[in-house]
């Protein structure tokens, strides 16, 4: 099963592109906090997000650098030859399923959410 859930902050504004055959790709990245035991220097994990038609629409829309975001998305591995030095080069991207807006937090417990802004059954996202 390839399913993740990250919450966290974009850390720019989303890249929102429109392809020649129409479709809508959005890219993101989101700062997300590790379980660390020094809360004054928590240490942060950068993931690199990618989300499909209407999904990249409304996130294109709606969201920008410092939002906070619920993802729920699915791991894909890119590669290619760097055109350098010759070497295989890897990177993970995560391909958003679903996602949510997040309020600021009401308590250090508790967090407010908004409803799913999308879901890829509802819209068709595909990966190219």
């Amino acid at each position: 099963m390839n399913i993740c859930s990250f919450l966290g902050k974009l850390t720019r504004e989303p890249e929102l592109i429109k392809l020649n055959n129409g479709k809508s790709v959005v890219n993101f990245c989101i700062s997300v906090r590790n379980p660390s035991k020094n809360q004054e220097k928590p240490e942060m994990t950068f993931i690199d997000c990618v989300a499909w038609e209407k999904t990249a629409d409304l996130i294109g829309k709606y969201f920008k650098k410092g939002s906070r975001i619920l993802v729920h998305a699915s791991a894909k591995t890119e590669s290619w030859v760097d055109k350098e030095n010759g070497k295989n080069r890897h990177k993970i991207k995560f391909i958003v399923q679903k996602f949510w807006y997040v309020d600021q937090k009401l308590n250090d417990e508790e967090e407010q959410h908004s409803e799913v802004f999308a879901e890829e059954e509802d819209f068709g996202n595909q990966i190219l």
